[in-house]
């Protein structure tokens, strides 16, 4: 099971939910998947996505494809529809697709990076809470 953390801004009031270290490994029966945090410099938004290991087998990502009711992955990221985009790294960049406004921009964000919306320190303000 994933545990998020809670964060938030004492200068904007901005609140969100992350993977405190940038990502994490979970098990999902016998799929394995990654869960990351990531910052978006467009749309100011902290996501939290998940993406199936990048060693996956074609039987491994069809099931979590059959579980989550995501899109098959796609080659181009304009042909990815916006509900539920499956591959999230852009290749040979550091950066990802965000899931909320679809920008090819957003960074990998880990605790003690600033608060999207204005820049000032996001705090710790709940401990783990389990997500699924």
């Amino acid at each position: 099971m994933m545990m998020l953390k809670v964060y938030r801004c004492q200068n904007c009031g901005y609140e969100a939910r992350a993977v405190a270290q940038g990502e994490s490994w979970s098990l999902r029966g016998a799929l394995r998947f990654r869960t990351r945090s990531l910052s978006c410099p467009d749309c100011r938004n902290l996501s939290v996505v998940n993406e199936p290991a990048v060693d996956a087998s074609p039987e491994s990502v069809a099931r979590f494809l059959e579980v989550t009711g995501s899109p098959a992955p796609s080659s181009t990221p304009e042909a990815t529809p916006p509900a539920a985009p499956l591959v999230l790294h852009n290749p040979g960049t550091a950066t990802y697709r965000c899931e909320l406004c679809m920008s090819s921009n957003a960074v990998l964000w880990v605790e003690g990076d600033p608060c999207p919306r204005c820049g000032e320190p996001l705090e710790h303000v709940v401990g783990e809470i389990p997500a699924d």
